[in-house]
């Protein structure tokens, strides 16, 4: 189906998404033409798992792999993909019980890859996540300098960063948002 998302879990206008998926469903995503596909936001409207709900993304054409994440029930979050010449994606519910999932924000290209999201330092933390004013990151020992991408891999700003100084994001337009420091530290936030 596809519905407007109302924001629900971070989707943003029409959503494709299948409604009490049971073991034997899935939602498949057919492309006209071989399409490169960096990432997508994913969520799970509810079920009866609660917790996390692992979904395998399936690609159809190219050489890639499947990619299995968890996500969390009544919430969303961005999959890394990085697939190229693909012409399909089957998404496939894994677990008991029936699940209302979905997906939007389909970005196309390769991009950043799962390693661009680690945090090396464990103590380091970005908050208010999601925040529609401002972001900090807390237990930083230094100031350090940072960029922010879009979810498209572009530079959108950079700067300096200290200990809990505000990083104004009002200007940003919605979604989701990777900040990088040159320590090597990455964060991924939501402006909203």
């Amino acid at each position: 189906q596809l519905v407007n998302g109302g924001g629900f879990g971070g989707s943003s206008g029409n959503v494709a998404f299948t409604e009490n998926a049971d073991l034997s469903s899935s939602l498949t995503i057919t492309f006209s033409a071989s399409i490169d596909v960096a990432s997508m936001y994913t969520f799970i409207a509810d079920g009866s798992t609660g917790g996390n709900t692992t979904i395998d993304f399936t690609p159809t054409g190219g050489s890639n792999s499947v990619v299995t994440e968890g996500i969390s029930q009544s919430a969303g979050e961005v999959v890394i993909l990085n697939w190229t010449g693909i012409t399909a994606i089957t998404l496939t519910v894994n677990g008991g019980g029936n699940e209302t999932f979905g997906i939007d924000d389909i970005v196309l290209g390769t991009t950043l890859s799962n390693t661009d999201f680690n945090i090396l330092n464990k103590n380091l933390k970005l908050f208010p996540n999601p925040s529609n004013q401002f972001i900090k990151i807390s237990g930083l020992t230094n100031t350090e300098k940072y960029k922010i991408y879009n979810i498209l891999g572009s530079e959108v700003e950079n700067g300096n960063v200290s200990n809990n100084e505000k990083i104004d994001i009002k200007k940003y337009a919605n979604g989701f948002y990777l900040l990088k420091l040159e320590n090597g530290n990455t964060f991924k936030f939501i402006k909203e």
